[in-house]
């Protein structure tokens, strides 16, 4: 909210043609500032415009005082991959991930170099979209989630026909909305590429981790660290 009492917003476009309009309703103290990060859904002006929106993720809504959400939208539709989750069942989803890849069960990948090169640059086309593209031009310049030196490690297990097993945080940002926010772009940018058959782990998936800066390193090819497992996980 400005000096005069007006609310400010950031606004971004959901990617797709947008099906309806959503209002989002909040409540707070005249004199608290707040800058709020939201969804436009915006479907009468995009049909008589015929506006094709463009391919962003959906973000959170954060108060500036304490980056917590304001709103919650519906819960998602019942695909397993590929929807947005609120911030509850981002914790849900997310809590006591245990990695599959471990050091001891590794194999030497030095001779696949081309193949994992050429695969993970595949990969980063469809991150940069949702990451790059969409969340780091949504996340407000100051508070926690200004913070340059914000890093989430994620691990991502595709299946040989490029859909998602699993994945999970391996290491934390500390911040929890930004990891909320990386969590969701990796959900958004699934099904990945189907991995060639050379760099398939015994139980034929593919494993990477990735970590995705909230600096000018971003969601870069350098940040990914591809494995293959030397005997299939048994959890």
């Amino acid at each position: 909210m400005d000096d005069r009492g007006g609310l400010r917003l950031q606004l971004f476009i959901v990617h797709g043609t947008v099906p309806r309009v959503a209002t989002q309703v909040v409540t707070m103290k005249r004199a608290e500032p707040i800058i709020v990060s939201a969804i436009l859904l915006v479907a009468s002006g995009c049909a008589q415009n015929k506006i094709e929106a463009p391919k962003l993720a959906a973000q959170p809504v954060f108060s500036r005082r304490d980056e917590s959400p304001v709103s919650r939208r519906a819960k998602p539709a019942a695909s397993k991959w590929g929807t947005d989750l609120t911030l509850e069942e981002f914790r849900e989803a997310s809590g006591g991930y245990r990695p599959r890849v471990e050091r001891s069960n590794l194999m030497p990948i030095q001779s696949l170099r081309d193949d994992w090169a050429d695969y993970i640059a595949r990969v980063h086309t469809k991150l940069h979209v949702q990451f790059a593209g969409g969340l780091l031009g949504t996340l407000p310049t100051y508070g926690a989630l200004g913070n340059p030196n914000l890093v989430t490690k994620v691990e991502i297990v595709v299946r040989a026909d490029g859909s998602v097993e699993r994945f999970g945080i391996v290491q934390r940002s500390g911040s929890e909305l930004y990891d909320y926010g990386v969590f969701s772009v990796i959900r958004q940018s699934a099904p990945y590429p189907p991995p060639p058959p050379s760099i398939h782990s015994p139980d034929s998936l593919t494993y990477l981790h990735w970590d995705l800066h909230r600096n000018e390193s971003q969601c870069g090819t350098w940040n990914c660290e591809p494995f293959i497992l030397r005997v299939a996980p048994t959890r």
